[in-house]
């Protein structure tokens, strides 16, 4: 039987500031040996923070306007479809 891909690391990339109105991105690095396609599930906060660009890739960009002054967070799970637990993964 062969060895799963399965745990693998994901992190997430993104400037540490940005002033409001700035586009944010934020990208995704996974390191994943398997041979079934990742699948990518972005979640951002405050609901405010729009993203205009990416879903459901590994880099998505999110619209800072009207966010002055806060922390905006995007969280990432990642999968590959196989409903192995261990095959998903967050950020």
């Amino acid at each position: 039987m062969p060895k799963s891909p399965c745990p693998y690391p994901v992190s997430i990339s993104a400037p540490q500031t940005v002033n409001e109105g700035e586009l944010i991105t934020f990208a995704a690095d996974a390191t994943y040996e398997g041979t079934n396609g990742l699948r990518y599930t972005w979640t951002v906060n405050p609901t405010g923070a729009k993203v205009i660009s990416g879903a459901g890739t590994p880099t998505i960009t999110v619209d800072t306007t009207g966010l002055g002054g806060q922390r905006v967070i995007a969280t990432l799970v990642v999968d590959d479809g196989s409903s192995d637990p261990s095959c998903r993964q967050s950020a």
